[in-house]
C-alpha cells in the first residue's frame, strides 16, 4: 500500500466512524491492538555519515487496562526484521555478503485518552522496558570457485528502551477500530544508543466492556 493509498484508506474509515453511534465511544474495560509496524533506525555511531535504516516488515500487539475515562495502562509487544544479499565479480573474484536484522521490543506504561467524540479517540503514550536487536551476516571471496576469505557474525543486545508518542482510534463500530500511530523509541545501548522513529496500522478490539 502507498502512502497516498493509505490516507485515502483512512480518510474513507474516517467519514464511516462520523456516522458510528455515540455508543461506540464508551469506556471498554480492556483493548487489544495489533497490526502492521514501521520502524526508521538510525544508530549513534554512524549519524555522522547520515546513515539509516528502514524496517518495513513488522508487527506490534498492545493489550491496554482502562483505570477510568482517560487513563489505562498497557503493554506492548514487536518485532521488526530486514534481510539483504549481494554477490559482485570483478576481475574474475566473486563477493557475497548477506545479512539480518532484527529489533523487538517489550514495553509497558501509561496512556492517556480524550473521549470528548464518540467518533474519534486520540490517545498519548508514555511505555518503558526492553530493546533487544540482534544482527547476523556473512561475507565470503572467491576466484575460480576457490575460497579466499570468508567470515561471519552473529550479535544480539537488550537493553533499556524508552517509547513517546501517539496516534488515534478511529472507532468504527462497538466491536473493531482502527489505530494510527507514531512514535519516538530509544535504546540506550551501553557505548552507544539507537534511535527509532515508529509508525503503526492496525485495528482495535474491545475485550469487555
Amino acid at each position: 500500500m502507498t502512502l497516498k493509498s493509505g490516507i485515502v484508506v483512512i480518510g474513507l474509515v474516517a467519514m464511516a466512524a462520523g456516522a458510528a453511534p455515540a455508543s461506540a465511544q464508551l469506556v471498554q474495560g480492556a483493548e487489544l491492538s495489533a497490526g502492521y509496524q514501521f520502524l526508521q533506525i538510525s544508530n549513534d555511531d554512524f549519524d555522522e555519515a547520515d546513515v539509516d535504516t528502514s524496517l518495513t516488515k513488522g508487527w506490534y500487539a498492545d493489550v491496554s487496562g482502562n483505570l477510568n475515562e482517560w487513563l489505562a495502562i498497557v503493554g506492548q509487544v514487536s518485532g521488526n526484521y530486514k534481510s539483504d544479499s549481494a554477490s559482485v565479480t570483478i576481475a574474475g573474484v566473486t563477493t557475497a555478503a548477506e545479512y539480518e536484522l532484527s529489533v523487538h521490543t517489550f514495553l509497558g506504561g501509561a496512556r492517556l485518552s480524550s473521549r470528548r467524540n464518540p467518533a474519534i479517540t486520540p490517545f498519548g503514550q508514555v511505555l518503558a522496558g526492553l530493546g533487544r536487536a540482534g544482527f547476523s551476516g556473512t561475507a565470503s571471496a572467491s576466484a575460480g570457485g576457490a575460497p579466499i576469505f570468508g567470515f561471519d557474525a552473529d550479535e544480539s543486545s537488550t537493553d533499556f528502551a524508552m517509547q513517546f508518542g501517539g496516534g488515534i482510534n478511529l472507532n468504527v463500530s462497538e466491536r473493531a477500530g482502527l489505530r494510527l500511530a507514531a512514535d519516538y523509541l530509544r535504546v540506550f545501548g551501553e557505548d552507544s544508543g539507537v534511535n527509532a522513529f515508529r509508525f503503526a496500522l492496525g485495528v482495535v478490539i474491545p475485550l469487555s466492556r
